[in-house]
């Protein structure tokens, strides 16, 4: 687990500092595990590169899924894509060491039958108690 846990770090933040590009879809279906060929290790590609942008400028419209949409994306505002990259990362890797999802609550709330008003008034109350506890990924 942590090796595959470090090539994707190691592929965000080449993302990040190579090519300076945000993925701004980040979750587990976009990351492929391949057996190494010759070697006994397990490679980890990322795919999924449709909602991609450069990382100098600030996005305007949400992109993601959720639950690993970072606050900022859900309560649609303009963001930067390397921030809610890291901030997606994070809620993968959070899924992969616990076998759960930290933000399952946010999905049901998402696609319930409430309002765009009423569920931007939730997430916000959600991104208040995740960082008024200390507990946001």
């Amino acid at each position: 687990v942590c090796a595959i846990i470090t090539q994707a770090v190691a592929a965000v933040a080449h993302m990040h500092a190579g090519p300076g590009i945000c993925h701004r879809d980040l979750e587990p279906s976009n990351f492929i595990v391949e057996e190494g060929g010759n070697h006994p290790t397990l490679l980890l590609k990322l795919t999924d590169f449709d909602f991609a942008a450069p990382m100098d400028i600030v996005c305007r419209t949400p992109r993601g899924s959720l639950p690993f949409a970072a606050p900022e994306v859900i309560l649609r505002r303009h963001y930067w894509g390397g921030p809610a990259d890291v901030w997606s990362l994070s809620v993968v890797v959070f899924e992969v060491l616990c076998r759960t999802c930290v933000l399952e609550r946010a999905l049901q709330l998402w696609t319930s039958p409430w309002s765009v008003g009423d569920r931007a008034a939730a997430a916000q109350l959600l991104v208040e108690h995740f960082s008024a506890e200390g507990s946001a990924p």
